[in-house]
């Protein structure tokens, strides 16, 4: 049997070992089955694991699928941004033809995602996706004395009032976005799964996004955490999905709203994994129009599986 080739990058940064890990599995050569590439991401223990295919339709270049190491996903970004990037250095090989250059269109179970990708030297690349679709707002009914619980801080820590407020959004994958007065609030913040499971295990948005408008740098606009138990991740070093979503809720906030907004996005810094996400949400008369999700990627290694699961 010929093994199973495989690319890890960290995406979301520029430095090696620092962003989010995710393994890159392009056009694998022989069939898999859903529950092999389950097993395989659920083996890597990543994030999240994509799996590169030819494209089903003419015109497109590939279609992904994208898998946690409990579940798929229709869309994920920080997949979406490495697979981009990795067709990019194995165009720059010669073992992959990008008939747009850096333009590149995937079938994701969401739908198209547009991607505008670049290669910056053999071991860096940046990509920018487009999201198939605008942010949804859901509805979460919660208490603040029961989300502060379920996040182990104090009620007073969070904000809430009719300017801001905790509120779930979705651009495909939903996402709780919970407001903090300060980083360190947002840096003590930990699931109480007991208390989780009680309060948003069956919601609209299970995972949570915690955040604060206090970033490390002045230059940047957010500091935040991703937590998805109920995706078996205790916590997401850099969350493109979020990241898109959470344009919508960066988006409703603003009272005179650009043309053309940006915000970046500090994440996975508690975790010693620092990662950079750059969100622009596009508008018309003050309408929403479009979001776009960006960042880098480094290639830190690649590999072969010499067994497949049955």
């Amino acid at each position: 049997m010929e093994a199973l080739s495989y690319l890890l990058l960290d995406v979301f940064t520029d430095r090696p070992y620092t962003g989010n890990p995710l393994a890159v599995v392009p056009f694998p050569k022989m069939p898999l089955t859903t529950e092999q590439m389950q097993a395989i991401a659920t083996e890597f223990n990543l994030s999240e694991t994509v799996f590169i295919f030819p494209p089903q339709k003419k015109g497109h270049t590939a279609s992904l699928r994208i898998f946690t190491p409990t579940q798929e996903l229709p869309f994920a970004g920080h997949p979406t941004v490495g697979a981009a990037v990795a067709l990019g250095w194995l165009a720059e090989r010669k073992e992959f033809h990008l008939e747009m250059g850096g333009r590149i269109i995937f079938e994701e179970k969401i739908g198209l995602v547009h991607v505008a990708m670049e290669v910056e030297n053999p071991e860096l690349g940046r990509a920018t996706l487009k999201t198939a679709q605008l942010p949804e707002r859901g509805r979460i009914t919660i208490t603040k004395e029961q989300l502060a619980a379920t996040l182990s801080v104090e009620p007073q820590d969070l904000i809430w009032d009719d300017h801001c407020q905790p509120t779930a959004w979705s651009c495909g994958v939903p996402f709780f976005f919970v407001p903090l007065w300060s980083r360190t609030a947002v840096d003590q913040s930990r699931i109480n799964t007991g208390v989780w499971e009680s309060t948003l295990k069956d919601s609209w948005a299970s995972s949570v996004f915690v955040f604060a408008f206090d970033p490390m740098n002045k230059k940047h606009h957010v500091y935040g955490r991703m937590f998805g138990p109920e995706k078996g991740i205790v916590e997401d070093p850099a969350t493109g999905s979020a990241a898109a979503a959470f344009a919508g809720f960066l988006f409703a906030r603003e009272k005179h709203p650009h043309d053309a907004m940006q915000w970046i996005v500090e994440q996975g810094f508690a975790m010693g994994r620092p990662s950079l996400l750059e969100i622009t949400a596009h508008s018309q008369d003050g309408v929403l129009q479009g979001v776009h999700v960006g960042g880098q990627a480094v290639l830190i290694g690649e590999g072969r599986l010499r067994k497949l699961p049955n």
